[in-house]
């Protein structure tokens, strides 16, 4: 099943693209929009849904990692405790920057994805796991896109 959320809950654009304002607000309600309860017509939290139906690894995709280290924070400090009820769900892993700390995440992911409980790694789109790690079967049963990298055409650069 594929579904595009382009606006929030409470109807605000979710634009992450180069030339947009990007807010703590604009991460918000990106983390509310993926555990609020909503999803056609039935009252669900729906990255929880997503990580409570699909078994196994899940990987979530950003078009950063700005805007990965910024959701995943906003999300950590939300009085909704949006990545409080993933980690309840499933393990979770993230990308860094850091060659040798990456590739010990994901060889944990790997582990944690084929357990019961399963695992969802936060990466980063045109990043090193979305390049390089090949995942298979119970290591990747569900990719999220939480943004698409583009670029700004009207960026001279």
């Amino acid at each position: 099943m594929t579904a595009i959320v382009t606006h929030s809950p409470g109807k605000v654009e979710l634009d992450f693209s180069t030339h947009s304002s990007r807010t703590i607000d604009l991460y918000l309600e990106m983390g509310i929009t993926l555990s609020m309860k909503f999803f056609l017509f039935e009252k669900i939290i729906l990255l929880v849904r997503i990580a409570k139906f699909v078994s196994n690894g899940i990987v979530v995709c950003f078009p950063s990692y700005v805007i990965m280290r910024q959701c995943l924070s906003a999300w950590r400090d939300s009085e909704e405790r949006i990545y409080r009820k993933l980690e309840v769900v499933k393990s979770l892993f993230e990308e860094s920057k850091d060659t040798k700390r990456t590739n010990r995440m994901i060889e944990e992911y790997r582990e944690a994805a084929i357990e019961e409980k399963g695992a969802l790694f936060f990466c980063v789109a045109r990043g090193r796991v979305c390049e390089t790690a090949n995942f298979s079967d119970e290591e990747a049963r569900a990719i999220v896109f939480a943004g698409v990298p583009t670029l700004d055409l009207k960026d001279s650069k």
